[in-house]
Parts: C-alpha cells; structure tokens; sequence
C-alpha cells in the first residue's frame, strides 16, 4: 500500500503588505501549528519517507519545520517549482514521480489547487483545506503507469485547532 499526505501550509505571516507572495514567511501561529502537526504525525507514526513541497517560503518552511521534528533529512526534501500557482496536472506528476521511491511521502502545497488534488485522488468532494490541515489518503496500488482519478481512500483528516 502507498499513502500519501497532503498538507496545507500553515498560516502565513501579512505583516508587510507589499510583500511578494512567494516570499510571505509563516507567522507565530503558523510556526505552533506546524510544530503541532509534526507531534500527530509522530504520535500515529505518519513519518514520510519523502517530502515534496513547494519553495515559497511558507510552504518550504512548514515543510522544514515538520521534518526536523520528524528528524527527516534533507536528503528527503523535493522541493517542486510547478506547486506554487500549480494546476492539478503538475499535483499528479510530482505525486507520481516521488511516490515510486517510497511507500508514504508528504506533499506540502497551496490552496485551492491542493483541495482540488485531494477530490481528484478520492473521487469525492473534500471540504476546503484549512492552514497546517493534513489528509491521508491510500492507495492499494500505485503504478506510475496509471491515473491517480478516484483511486485514493482517505483514512483521515487533521486540522490543528
């Protein structure tokens, strides 16, 4: 079986208004939050073998912040150019190509493309992820040769309160 964990950034940080979005960092709360998903993903052993996330900065770091706690290296971090202001097509294709070298990888990315990802992969409608929320989704069998569409199961759905 594969799985794959979809996570949500955590809250990012609107103290400079002009600030280009790639660059906005996490604020306190986002930095918390992160720090609380990365001790459920622990407690209910949901360590990735594999990160892959985008490079804007709050995506990049939640994705830090979750694998240092996790004590992943960074030798297990991807990070993909095409997941900030993604579409769903470059979701599967960076899904399918880390997938083939481990059985759970984590994917840290942006709304609403990684909601919509999320319905994609389970055939059902997913309520909006909130900031820091993660999804775990199954898989009995992932070949790369073939669409992702409707073949997941989600088991859970986490959002820090």
């Amino acid at each position: 079986m594969k799985t794959v964990l979809l996570i949500r950034h955590a809250k990012s940080s609107w103290d400079i208004p002009e600030l280009d979005d790639f660059l906005r960092p996490l604020n306190q709360r986002g930095y918390n939050d992160a720090l609380k998903l990365s001790e459920f993903m622990q407690h209910h052993q949901l360590v990735p073998g594999l990160v892959v996330s985008s490079p804007a900065v709050r995506t990049y770091s939640t994705a830090m912040i979750i694998m240092h706690q996790l004590a992943l290296t960074t030798s297990q971090l991807i990070l993909d150019p095409y997941l900030y202001e993604s579409t769903l097509e470059n979701y599967v294709l960076a899904v399918n190509s880390a997938i083939a070298q481990t059985n759970r990888m984590a994917l840290v990315g942006h709304n609403d493309t990684i909601t919509e990802f999320a319905s994609y992969l389970t055939g059902s409608p997913v309520e909006r992820l909130k900031t820091t929320a993660m999804l775990v989704i199954d898989f009995k069998a992932m070949d790369n040769n073939v669409s992702l569409a409707n073949t997941g199961q989600l088991r859970l759905r986490y959002d820090v309160k």
